[in-house]
């Protein structure tokens, strides 16, 4: 399928190449609608949608050195539900284009065009909450730091919805137990979970805002609330082990962000403690990574600095 060949792409780091299937597949879909096309259009099957969220190819890129950690994990992030009429099949896809192709464009470097593509998502589908999390993370990085508010603000409410809607969908019925099979339980949990990430993600955003505009207060506060979140999130047998490396990895670099607030505010014993947790868990990961190198310099550096101050 087109979609999958886009993400296989995006993940091996062909992002022009990508670009270019995104607007043939986005083209036509138009031309669907329009009713240009002739016969009926090719809808995806389940099996093809596992294939999107299926982890092997991401794995054997990694071997390859191809593997682009941001991107990817953004990918993984996202859900294609496509279920429902033909119709809603198309708009999906074309969210999910229009998405994909505002992260790719951020990517290289073409941020005007970013912010267009996640704007042009955001005023056709004003209830599509990952455009306003592409358009905050861009807007965020050219320093339109109030800007990159008011989109994060607007994703966190539609996802707290989002999770609203997924905690009444599984109420307990009459007889005292879950309504649907054990595998919609399954589906459910996985959903609530992915939703729970996405949620802690966007407070974390939000924080970022804020800490760029030295609110250290509130960005400690959404930090703190983005932790708050992922501490629900139960990951089960059924979801494989990049979701939950994502959910630790995460969990401990908003636990970082924590103890720079603290260090910020000069409240050196906090962010002493905070810096020394997130040592320990680096200290488990290959030191070769480029990544935990960066990490633990950056750790080690502010530790230093946080004990020489309490010292003197």
């Amino acid at each position: 399928m087109k979609i999958i060949k886009a993400v296989t792409l995006a993940d091996q780091g062909c992002n022009h190449e990508c670009v270019r299937e995104l607007e043939k597949i986005m083209a036509a879909n138009e031309n669907r609608s329009s009713g240009q096309q002739s016969g009926p259009a090719r809808q995806l099957s389940q099996s093809n949608i596992n294939n999107i969220n299926n982890t092997s190819n991401i794995s054997n890129s990694k071997k390859d050195g191809n593997h682009d950690s941001n991107t990817s994990d953004q990918l993984l992030q996202m859900r294609m539900n496509l279920q429902g009429h033909k119709a809603h099949h198309q708009g999906r896809r074309h969210q999910f284009c229009l998405l994909m192709k505002s992260i790719i464009q951020r990517k290289i470097g073409e941020h005007e065009e970013c912010v267009e593509t996640a704007t042009e998502c955001i005023n056709k589908f004003p209830e599509f909450k990952d455009a306003y999390l592409v358009r905050g993370q861009i807007n965020l990085l050219q320093k339109k730091s109030q800007k990159a508010v008011q989109d994060f603000l607007e994703f966190n409410g539609l996802a707290a919805q989002e999770m609203m809607q997924m905690t009444q969908a599984v109420l307990p019925i009459p007889n005292g137990q879950a309504g649907g099979n054990k595998h919609q339980k399954i589906a459910s949990n996985i959903e609530q979970a992915q939703c729970l990430l996405r949620i802690s993600i966007g407070k974390e955003s939000l924080g970022d805002a804020y800490k760029k505009m030295k609110k250290y207060k509130l960005a400690n506060q959404c930090y703190e609330e983005s932790v708050g979140e992922i501490s629900k999130i139960k990951v089960t047998k059924n979801q494989n082990k990049s979701f939950s490396d994502q959910v630790g990895n995460l969990l401990h670099k908003v636990k970082l962000k924590i103890a720079m607030c603290a260090y910020y505010q000069g409240d050196m014993h906090r962010a002493t403690a905070g810096m020394q947790d997130v040592m320990a868990y680096y200290k488990g990961f290959d030191f070769e990574t480029l990544k935990v190198q960066q990490k633990l310099i950056k750790v080690n550096f502010y530790l230093g600095k946080a004990i020489l101050s309490q010292i003197g």
